[in-house]
């Protein structure tokens, strides 16, 4: 049902969409926002809205543990040679007899490198997918996929790119669902196509290669946005109270979130690329600086594959699901560093980051947020809870079996 309307949905999109009309309906609204900006005292200072920008690439990330790995790498093997060259692949193709451990303990050091190079033959739009893999704690890899695009895509082209793939969509891509029925038609438009573009880098990700979340559940990304002109940090605008924005002092760009935690923008001006790797962090602060970025969305998918358990709808058997389930919880309940503690992040950020909560600048110790004792004490709980219900039910379920082995006997006694 869910799938159906999705498709009704791009199918409107498809049908109402039109470059012209879009267009002057986005310089109506951006004009409008601006003079409403502008009429707050407290704004007026702050009237570089960064547009005319475009976008050269855009990055996603994931989480795999060793049986998620695995299929990666099997992946990248399986692509077809008339479409994808594949280079540098790290690792060799697992077989029945051969099997890997992509992902083990690792306390005292930890790995960073590329996986893989996926070079598109022949795409009007990507050029090619840049994939890189450190190791997040002892039961997750984290993975980015550096989406790199053959042409600079400007509003024009980003619309055009969304039009030409959204009819490659398939079931097994994740897609929010809008309300088409009662809103004014931009204005719905509007929205989907802000969404449409990391939905569909996200399809790239889990349909070339494995996700064990991305079918279910918007992915980290960050949208690089890109412009001939500097930035000059105490002229530009940054949003209201709920957007969160880090501002780099040496590279001079700022990596910017609005209530979405999951969606990031990277700006930058004198027309550079930055060279930025949030990668490198995780593979220093493992789950102290993941759960920092993703803490909240993740507790949030969490809770909804958990409540299915705790509602009764799904017994807790030691089965494929519940078993993802488990290493979730045990991942996110340990709190060890991989080399640098909470401290160190902090002096870490402080000496090359500000952070601005609107266009305040604030301390990151000082920001609310879900502190990562906190985070290990919620998981703990749910492990524990999780655990015995397992227990319980296959006590139940091991009753049941032996009941049944004895009427077995007992009916083939009376039959001989």
């Amino acid at each position: 049902m869910k799938h159906r309307k999705i498709k009704s949905e791009i199918a409107f999109y498809l049908q109402n969409f039109d470059q012209i009309e879009y267009h002057e309906y986005v310089d109506r609204q951006t004009r409008d926002f601006c003079r409403k900006i502008e009429k707050e005292s407290v704004n007026k200072q702050h009237t570089d809205y960064f547009l005319n920008y475009y976008v050269p690439k855009v990055k996603i990330y994931d989480i795999l543990s060793n049986d998620g790995m695995t299929k990666l790498v099997n992946s990248l093997y399986k692509l077809s040679h008339q479409k994808y060259k594949v280079f540098n692949v790290l690792y060799r193709k697992p077989t029945i007899l051969h099997k890997y451990d992509y992902v083990h303990m690792q306390k005292e050091h930890c790995f960073l490198g590329r996986l893989a190079e996926v070079q598109f033959i022949d795409s009007k739009y990507i050029n090619c997918i840049d994939i890189t893999v450190t190791q997040m704690n002892d039961i997750y890899a984290f993975i980015e996929y550096d989406i790199s695009f053959s042409i600079m895509l400007n509003e024009e082209n980003r619309n055009q790119f969304i039009i030409d793939y959204l009819p490659q969509i398939t079931d097994d891509d994740y897609f929010e669902s809008f309300n088409i029925d009662g809103c004014h038609k931009l204005e719905i438009i509007y929205e989907m196509n802000q969404n449409y573009f990391e939905y569909i880098c996200q399809h790239f990700v889990t349909s070339l290669f494995f996700s064990e979340t991305g079918t279910k559940r918007k992915l980290l990304s960050i949208v690089y946005q890109i412009r001939k002109e500097s930035i000059d940090i105490d002229k530009i605008y940054l949003g209201g109270n709920l957007c969160i924005s880090y501002y780099n002092k040496d590279q001079n760009i700022i990596l910017n979130r609005n209530y979405d935690s999951t969606k990031y923008v990277l700006l930058s001006g004198d027309n550079e690329v930055p060279k930025f790797d949030i990668s490198e962090y995780v593979m220093k602060y493992g789950n102290i600086f993941y759960l920092r970025i993703m803490g909240e969305s993740e507790l949030t998918f969490f809770e909804k594959e958990y409540s299915k358990y705790v509602s009764g709808r799904k017994k807790i058997y030691f089965n494929r699901e519940i078993i993802k389930l488990f290493k979730q919880v045990r991942s996110f309940s340990e709190c060890q560093p991989l080399r640098g503690s909470e401290q160190e992040l902090m002096k870490d950020f402080d000496k090359n980051w500000i952070l601005y909560k609107g266009n305040n600048k604030c301390r990151l110790k000082d920001y609310k947020y879900i502190k990562i004792e906190d985070y290990k004490k919620i998981y703990e709980e749910k492990y524990d809870y999780m655990e015995k219900m397992a227990e319980i039910n296959y006590t139940k379920s091991n009753q049941v079996i032996a009941v049944i082995s004895v009427i077995i006997a007992i009916l083939a006694i009376i039959c001989s």
